[in-house]
């Protein structure tokens, strides 16, 4: 998921990441800088993205992954990070703030007895309107 969170202009890469097999982050969601040039070719040349932010998240619920979108919901310029949780995980969705990594909201998606995990996906926000 690529977005704008840090203000530079610059699209970042947005990943959900779980406990198994990332020791070193555990369940978190981590975004990466691309501003340097980073190349989606499989080269020697190619560059590394720079993680720029770690967001942690509950092991107990993301422990398998968590799937993420972005969009800005709180209208302050900067994408926001929805939440779900992978497979064998919880129904619930949260919203983190792009900037600060802090809870904006959560609900939850739908029935709490299933643990499918859940798919998330955003699109550009709404303004809302006025009408003078």
């Amino acid at each position: 998921m690529a977005r704008h969170t840090t203000g530079d202009g610059v699209a970042e890469v947005i990943v959900g990441r779980g406990v198994l097999g990332n020791a070193k982050a555990g369940a978190s969601v981590g975004i990466y800088s691309v501003a340097s040039g980073f190349s989606l070719q499989a080269s020697a040349a190619a560059s590394t993205p720079t993680e720029i932010k770690t967001i942690p998240l509950s092991e107990s619920v993301y422990r398998y992954g968590a799937r993420v979108a972005a969009t800005d919901i709180n209208f302050d310029g900067i994408a926001d990070i929805i939440v779900g949780a992978g497979p064998l995980g919880h129904n619930g969705v949260q919203i983190l703030d792009g900037e600060t990594g802090s809870e904006i909201s959560q609900f939850v998606a739908f029935n709490s007895t299933s643990k499918l995990g859940v798919w998330t996906a955003a699109g550009a926000p709404v303004l809302p309107r006025r009408f003078d």
